[in-house]
């Protein structure tokens, strides 16, 4: 498994440790984790995982018979999973009360894809570098994004 990860994925996940044992040292981080975790493992949502699992099952199944798709892409099947598809479910509740909803959710999922997967499969720098350059892009990806949501 850990051949599979590059540097940067590997950087990913010593913060996400890091970040992750961080959390559990505050009491209240926790319960809010917990809480997040139980709710996140609630019935309806798991019945909802259950779908886009089968739909993205029957995806891979289709594409394979039709030589579209092999193992070599399951990392690549689970980034779009976590970063596109259960995103673009969540969101899905907009679209009756948002006008050109699927055209500007269109127009996002082939950027967001496009990013992520950009950034998950183009080349990845030494292990110390990807471990200093990724914190510094959660840190500007997040200004970026606190920014677009400030009203001024």
């Amino acid at each position: 498994m850990i051949d599979a990860l590059n540097n940067r994925e590997m950087s990913l996940f010593v913060w996400g440790v890091i970040a992750m044992i961080f959390i559990l040292t505050l009491k209240d981080a926790r319960r809010g984790l917990f809480n997040l975790l139980k709710l996140a493992a609630s019935k309806k949502f798991l019945g909802i995982y259950f779908c886009v699992l089968a739909y993205t099952a029957a995806v891979i199944f289709f594409l394979y018979k039709i030589q579209l798709w092999d193992a070599s892409q399951i990392k690549n099947t689970a980034v779009w999973l976590i970063f596109s598809a259960l995103p673009t479910l969540f969101k899905s509740q907009g679209a009756y009360k948002e006008k050109h909803y699927f055209k500007k959710e269109i127009r996002d999922i082939f950027g967001r894809t496009a990013i992520v997967e950009f950034f998950v499969n183009v080349y990845s720098f030494h292990l110390l570098v990807e471990l200093f350059v990724v914190p510094c892009l959660i840190f500007l990806g997040a200004m970026f994004s606190l920014a677009n949501r400030q009203k001024i």
